[in-house]
């Protein structure tokens, strides 16, 4: 059967449903060590946005952790739930208020009081009764958007840095045709 969309009640659910839901449900109740039980020891998470790989409970813990920290109101919702063998994708929509520091591989966001809602989508595979990996994919532009440090889209402000990225690139296509020979 290809890709099962979840809709049953959740005494109806396949095991690597349950399972995915159950780490949902311990990072709503602020439960990072609960949420961390639930990956195996080689568990890898893919932040595909943030371009970081975490590794083990560990890194399941730190992951979470980072969102806990800096929105620590956080919480998922969510909308769909689709299965195929081991491998689970969901569609989830993150709600929170920025008011802790936003720690991550590029440096540290501080608080900004505002309140973002984002929408997420993450494959996981499942494995023996645990969660073996995840992939997590979301729009990092509209997370700063939200956040303030990123002009609204379509905005005369976002146009402008456009046009400054823009010249940016060109700068730097001139100075390799230069450093090539060709400029």
């Amino acid at each position: 059967m290809p890709w099962l969309t979840e809709k049953v009640g959740k005494d109806m659910e396949r095991p690597e449903i349950e399972i995915v839901r159950a780490l949902y449900d311990a990072f709503n109740a602020g439960d990072l060590d609960g949420a961390a039980g639930l990956v195996s020891d080689d568990f890898q998470l893919t932040d595909v946005a943030a371009g970081q790989t975490l590794n083990g409970p560990d890194g399941c813990r730190q992951w979470l952790g980072m969102f806990r920290t800096a929105l620590p109101d956080a919480s998922a919702e969510l909308v769909t739930v689709m299965a195929e063998g081991p491998r689970v994708a969901t569609e989830h929509v993150g709600r929170g208020t920025h008011r802790g520091p936003l720690v991550s591989g590029g440096g540290t966001i501080p608080p900004t009081g505002r309140t973002i809602e984002l929408r997420l989508a993450e494959l996981f595979d499942v494995q023996q009764g645990r969660i073996t990996a995840l992939h997590a994919y979301y729009d990092s532009a509209s997370l700063m958007r939200q956040l303030g440090l990123l002009p609204p889209q379509g905005s005369s402000a976002e146009r402008g840095m456009t046009s400054l990225m823009a010249l940016g690139v060109k700068a730097q296509q001139r100075i390799r045709a230069f450093r090539s020979g060709r400029g």
